[in-house]
């Protein structure tokens, strides 16, 4: 376990380091705690994932989307796909006819057919 000042050092090289955006994981936990921020969406983009918060920021992680949705507590976040996990909460419409789901971020994705009959299914 890291003492209050290591922590604080981490978030600090994190944060402030211009050459690079990319997080480890325990940087992601301190930032979400930090700045109350929540994940609206995530992309997988190769071996890192490009997470995105409600305060518009985006950052990369340097682990897969599925470490990055074991951090979300209250298992909130849903994969619609292989590559991206949309927050629950933020979702605003799901179109029926076009198959994909519109967040109230204004950012839009599709989703498959079977995703789709889970997605629905959940939110139920």
């Amino acid at each position: 376990m890291q003492s209050i000042n290591e922590a604080g050092a981490l978030k600090s090289f994190w944060l402030m380091s211009g050459y690079s955006r990319e997080f480890g994981v325990k940087a992601l936990l301190l930032y979400l705690k930090e700045y109350k921020a929540f994940i609206v969406y995530c992309i997988a983009d190769g071996l890192c994932t490009d997470v995105y918060f409600d305060n518009g920021e985006m950052r990369q992680v340097s682990c897969n989307i599925g470490a990055v949705e074991k951090l979300c507590q209250f298992n909130y976040m849903f994969r619609v796909h292989k590559s991206v996990s949309v927050n629950l909460y933020c979702i605003e419409e799901i179109n029926l006819k076009w198959r994909v789901v519109l967040l109230d971020h204004w950012e839009m994705f599709l989703i498959s057919d079977r995703v789709f009959r889970k997605l629905t299914a959940r939110l139920n």
